[in-house]
């Protein structure tokens, strides 16, 4: 293990050269439980790392990611998203710069939905110019291998919230029900007793973990809801196309670019009263409509023209 470790600080960028990886694969089998162990309590960590230990880390990924198990994938991203995390007040500096961008790279390079999900959703959370751009080229590279249109692997990125088909979720409290569920765009909060619903909040379900774990999720839809709007309006307004939102962001009212015509690449319609299109002098398509010749004013009784009314 400590042969593992001496050479995982060595590697001095995101990408390991030939050299390295060819050591890391050698010394990888014998130290792949404790890599594994290090990475998977690293993913969760919530503070920034000294660059020393950034470095280590970087180190570790890149070796553990020479297996190719699907485990070893969702570990990884699961690193991404800790390592491309950063402080609410100190949104442009990622907790692990180095890892997050090494890490970035190796999920562009592995099969599944899982890398297209923790990149989709790192590309609406960071905020660092160099590690978004990465994550950006990243997504193009995947959806360009899958064949997709511009933005469809973020709908991947969509947290359903645990909501139902119908756009609920319910909580139990003794008889009760408190239901979350969206309208008209927004996330709302109602009541049930027995099936039947309520006007208000009883007292019974006030201050009770129940009602404080439905008002905090009723946040974060709404979040989901202006982040994803935010996202399909940025489609449209670029002429893209895509498919239509999944999860909370389906119930949002503005349509998807799918839906839209906004990149329609069929023919342009034909005008209206010209069959085949047609376009001679004289079709109804290029003349332009007679207008109604004006009278002239009627002159007084006394055949002077009418002066201004008063």
């Amino acid at each position: 293990m400590a042969d593992a470790l001496l050479h995982a600080v060595t590697l001095s960028r995101p990408v390991p050269p030939a050299g390295w990886t060819a050591t890391a694969a050698r010394l990888l089998p014998p130290a792949r439980a404790a890599v594994r162990g290090i990475l998977e309590r690293y993913s969760r960590y919530h503070g920034y790392l000294h660059d020393s230990t950034d470095r280590l880390v970087r180190g570790l990924t890149c070796m553990l990611a020479l297996d190719d198990a699907a485990e070893t994938t969702a570990l990884v991203g699961a690193v991404a998203r800790a390592a491309g995390s950063a402080h609410p007040k100190s949104l442009g500096f990622p907790r692990a710069p180095r890892t997050a961008a090494a890490a970035v790279h190796i999920l562009a390079g592995r099969g599944g939905d899982e890398p297209v999900r923790v990149l989709a959703a790192l590309s609406l959370t960071v905020k660092n110019k160099a590690l978004l751009g990465r994550v950006q080229e990243a997504l193009q590279r995947l959806g360009a291998l899958r064949g997709w249109d511009p933005g469809q692997a973020a709908e991947l990125s969509v947290d359903d919230h645990g909501l139902d088909r119908d756009r609920r979720r319910r909580f139990a409290h003794e008889d009760y029900a408190i239901v979350l569920e969206i309208a008209e765009d927004k996330p709302r909060i109602r009541y049930e007793r027995a099936g039947a619903p309520l006007r208000s909040a009883p007292a019974a379900v006030r201050g009770t973990p129940a009602l404080a774990e439905a008002q905090e999720l009723r946040k974060r839809v709404a979040a989901t809801l202006a982040a994803e709007k935010g996202r399909v309006e940025g489609l449209l307004s670029q002429g893209a196309t895509g498919t239509p939102p999944t999860g909370p962001a389906a119930t949002s009212s503005t349509p998807s670019p799918a839906y839209t015509g906004a990149a329609s690449s069929g023919p342009p319609a034909e005008p209206p009263g010209c069959p085949n299109g047609a376009t001679a002098p004289g079709c109804c398509s290029t003349r332009r409509a007679s207008r109604p010749r004006r009278r002239p004013a009627p002159a007084s009784h006394c055949g002077a023209p009418r002066g201004p009314a008063r």
